[in-house]
């Protein structure tokens, strides 16, 4: 009849282990300078959260698998602190597709928009302006 050896389990797993995200994180900051807060699933960015990247530009809404992928709304914040509207609406893989409203600047004060369905971050087919 076996005997059975107790196992020790490595220190290098649990701090694995233990180190994974999961869950809601309240933010996480990497070596660029880029800040997401959201939830996480298996170690990706993935459900509801906002991710503000170093040239500050703040992308709010969905994510699966560490990808932009749902309904979502990117910005660029200024310098005074303004945000401009940049694109807002349905997003896969990473990019704007399906249908949505791509802002545009304008002449002076006047904002210029697309509102239509869009293909890899391009309009496509039918739109208005």
């Amino acid at each position: 009849m076996p005997f059975l050896k107790p196992y020790k389990v490595p220190r290098s797993r649990i701090l694995e282990e233990t180190t994974k995200k999961k869950g809601l994180r309240h933010a996480v900051f990497n070596i660029k300078g880029d800040k997401y807060i959201g939830e996480w699933k298996n170690n990706l960015r993935h459900g509801k959260g906002a991710y503000l990247s170093r040239k500050r530009r703040l992308y709010e809404g969905d994510w699966e698998d560490g990808l932009k992928h749902g309904y979502g709304v990117l910005s660029q914040i200024l310098e005074d602190e303004t945000y401009i509207l940049l694109y807002e609406g349905d997003w896969v893989n990473g990019k704007p597709e399906g249908v949505g409203r791509k802002h545009y600047q304008g002449q002076g004060q006047r904002e210029e928009y697309y509102e239509g369905r869009v293909r890899a971050g391009k309009r496509h087919g039918h739109g208005r302006m």
